[in-house]
């Protein structure tokens, strides 16, 4: 089994982090919201506008637990959760992924974040760099981005554009409704990467990890 983090179920990552204490398999299966293909979800409320502070100790106590009881656990948590918060994933996670686009503005942010990162002494040597919404000749490329950051680079996606704003306003999967677009591809490639522990993008398979839980 596995679960996402994506820091409008009812019960969310603050009350996870709030029930630390009592959080086992049993909470899991009759609190957690679970996708059909067999993953857990947890997510920040979404009447929430403002993001909340999540206690750092509560937060990594969290992810311990969470380790315990799935075999897979996948955080996605941007600059604004804070330097503490970010350290105390980045220090138990197996893997880190900077994901950035070729935009200056956004180059500039992931730069200063790495920069605070790097001062408070956080080990960023299991982490690469994932390009989003890559376009050829449009901004800075991918090996530019990893020289600015430091960083190996891992992968990088593109797309249609059409197909994922499709996605998004219908909440259907982009595996069901464009399986063969760029993004889906190498999203693939880069699932099987981070399956296998390579430390390069293998080739897109159709038989990947990410297309096994989403179909």
């Amino acid at each position: 089994a596995a679960i996402f983090l994506n820091l409008s179920p009812s019960y969310s990552v603050l009350d996870a982090v709030r029930d630390v204490h009592r959080c086992d398999q049993t909470l899991v299966d009759t609190a957690f919201t679970r996708h059909s293909a067999g993953l857990y979800l947890l997510s920040l409320p979404e009447e929430d506008l403002l993001r909340p502070l999540i206690s750092t100790e509560d937060f990594g106590r969290l992810l311990q637990v969470f380790k315990s009881l799935f075999s897979v656990v996948v955080v996605a948590v941007d600059g604004q959760a804070g330097i503490p918060l970010l350290r105390a994933a980045i220090e138990q996670g197996a893997r880190t992924l900077l994901l950035t686009d070729q935009s200056i503005l956004k180059s500039r942010q992931s730069k200063y974040l790495l920069r605070a990162l790097r001062l408070e002494d956080t080990p960023l040597d299991r982490t690469a760099l994932v390009v989003d919404n890559y376009r050829r000749r449009l901004g800075l490329e991918p090996q530019n981005l990893s020289e600015l950051f430091d960083l190996p680079l891992l992968a990088t996606l593109s797309s249609e554009g059409v197909s994922r704003i499709q996605s998004m306003n219908s909440g259907e999967s982009m595996f069901d409704l464009a399986p063969k677009d760029p993004y889906c591809e190498a999203v693939s490639a880069l699932a099987q990467t981070l399956a296998t522990g390579e430390s390069t993008p293998v080739a897109a398979r159709s038989d990947s990890l990410l297309n096994r839980l989403f179909r």
